[in-house]
């Protein structure tokens, strides 16, 4: 089920690389093969940082796949319109984390957060109807990463989560958008326990 023809993309570039999904997500393209350049705070490239991502963007110009993983208010939607803009009219790959909380009321402590994640998620639907470049944009739950850890909830395990992104952007689907959470957790009680 995995397109060999994707497979021949060598170059990947991934936000956010060194924990959470990012690292999950760059381990699983380094086994099958691909280069793999990350960036992150650890590694000196804060996407919150103009430099920096100016740095990424053009670093990543050449990659065939750019996931867009490492999470800024602003800096995030900053990335995706940029390497949306630098890939216009190619058949590059970009992934997205978003966030399932997009379709919930905001909660007060995750407002900015929401906020930007709402931005990322409009600007992609926007863009539904383009072919190019193909953007797939994960709407992820509750996934066990450093943002949710205080949450005493059941979560995803990271690397499950990983591997289910990592099929669909190598499938010969063409994915446009798919929403991933951990089963039996009820978002509306979990909103209003937290009001």
């Amino acid at each position: 089920m995995i397109d060999a023809a994707l497979l021949t993309r060598k170059r990947v570039v991934i936000t956010g690389h060194s924990s959470g999904i990012g690292n999950a997500l760059l381990k699983l393209f380094q086994h099958d093969g691909f280069v793999v350049d990350g960036f992150s705070r650890t590694t000196g490239h804060n996407i919150a940082d103009p430099d920096a991502r100016e740095k990424i963007i053009n670093y990543a110009s050449t990659a065939d796949i750019f996931i867009n993983n490492a999470y800024d208010c602003e800096g995030q939607l900053i990335l995706l319109k940029e390497m949306t803009r630098l890939w216009e009219g190619t058949n590059k790959l970009i992934i997205n984390m978003g966030s399932k909380g997009v379709h919930m009321p905001v909660l007060a402590h995750y407002e900015e957060y929401l906020h930007s994640k709402r931005q990322q998620h409009d600007f992609i639907k926007s863009r539904f109807l383009k072919g190019s470049p193909r953007i797939f944009n994960v709407v992820a739950g509750l996934v066990d990463t450093q943002l949710i850890k205080h949450w005493d909830v059941k979560k995803l395990d990271v690397n499950e989560f990983a591997k289910i992104v990592y099929f669909l952007a190598m499938s010969k689907i063409s994915v446009q958008e798919v929403m991933l959470d951990v089963d039996g957790v009820d978002w509306k009680e979990m909103f209003w326990k937290s009001q």
